[in-house]
């Protein structure tokens, strides 16, 4: 298992978060990856707020860093992570907290043809789902290429 990949523990209890959240249906799978870059008003804020106190600490003669929770805290508020739970009914897009990592609320129910489209999961980048873009990493898009691929046909 690689330094940044999810453990089989970790996916049950996705797995089953992302049940609840769902409510009706059956979870088949669960996949993680990061919605496109957009500015939020939470990240403008914190970077105006920074900016600011940047500003006021060179001109009295000291030099300010932003602590690591600030900088994890913008950059998941600009670029959020997406869990995409592939279930009976369909396809869900579901937001995940940045505090628990737990999936916190359904953005989009959709059809299976989403990902079965020619062209949507085949190319690298990202995958138009709902309201939001979302890029896999490599080892997570060939879970879930693995996972909606049609089974191989059997010999005559």
């Amino acid at each position: 298992m690689g330094l940044f990949q999810m453990s089989e523990r970790a996916r049950k209890k996705l797995t089953a978060s992302a049940g609840k959240v769902l409510g009706a249906g059956t979870v088949r799978g669960v996949f993680v990856g990061k919605a496109h870059a957009r500015m939020t008003t939470p990240a403008a804020i914190a970077i105006g707020v920074f900016a600011t106190a940047f500003v006021v600490a060179v001109v009295n003669g000291v030099v300010l860093f932003p602590g690591g929770i600030v900088l994890l805290l913008v950059i998941s508020s600009i670029r959020p992570q997406r869990v995409v739970a592939l279930t009976d009914d369909g396809v869900a897009l579901i937001s995940r907290s940045v505090f628990t990592g737990r999936p916190s609320k359904v953005l989009a129910r959709l059809p299976h043809t989403v990902l079965t489209a020619p062209g949507s999961l085949a190319q690298q980048g990202p995958v138009a789902l709902g309201p939001d873009r979302v890029t896999f990493s490599r080892k997570e898009r060939e879970r879930l290429l693995r996972f909606v691929a049609p089974p191989a046909p059997v010999g005559y």
